[in-house]
């Protein structure tokens, strides 16, 4: 979830090419940030697919209202590509743990007037789990203490592998209005 200044995700208006970005279905519980709210799942958008970020904090509410309380993240998305790109990116815990591996490819065409940005991409993330182990001394759940040493909880990343297909249209209408749309 996106947040900002320890507020919670729902206290942060997250814009993708200045337009509201929807919220995702996902509650956040537990030991997440913003417990019980819910946010903006920002891995829907591929990192292929943006050009840049901008974050307003200082009077965001001001200009764009309660949804602002903690600030304004706004996603600028690429629009035209004068070349294909392709990236990819690797990592991996200081446990050893939770390996990580993203590739995006990016490209666009003329569409008429208009420009179809488009973004392959795909993720895959290895788990974590920092649950550490329960101590407990009543003999009563021993045997299941030591078939479940980390309480049958997980605290960290989990395994996860997805795809996406991303594409953000634009066509002029005149000198005054365009047809936008992104997916």
């Amino acid at each position: 979830p996106a947040d900002l200044r320890r507020l919670g995700p729902s206290r942060t208006l997250v814009l993708v090419n200045g337009k509201r970005k929807n919220q995702s279905a996902q509650v956040y519980l537990n030991r997440t940030p913003g417990k019980g709210e819910v946010g903006v799942d920002l891995k829907s958008i591929p990192v292929g697919a943006i050009e840049r970020i901008e974050v307003l904090r200082d009077g965001a509410s001001a200009d764009y209202g309660s949804d602002a309380i903690a600030g304004v993240i706004n996603i600028i998305l690429i629009d035209k590509a004068e070349y294909s790109s392709f990236n990819t990116r690797a990592g991996v815990t200081s446990e050893g743990d939770g390996f990580n591996f993203t590739a995006d490819w990016n490209s666009a065409v003329n569409v008429g007037k208009g420009t179809l940005n488009y973004t392959l991409g795909y993720y895959n993330q290895k788990l974590t789990n920092r649950a550490g182990e329960i101590v407990d001394t009543d003999p009563t759940y021993q045997h299941w203490i030591d078939g479940n040493p980390e309480g049958g909880m997980i605290v960290g990343q989990p395994d996860m592998e997805k795809f996406d297909a991303f594409t953000n249209f634009t066509y002029p209408l005149g000198d005054n209005a365009k047809f936008y749309t992104f997916n």
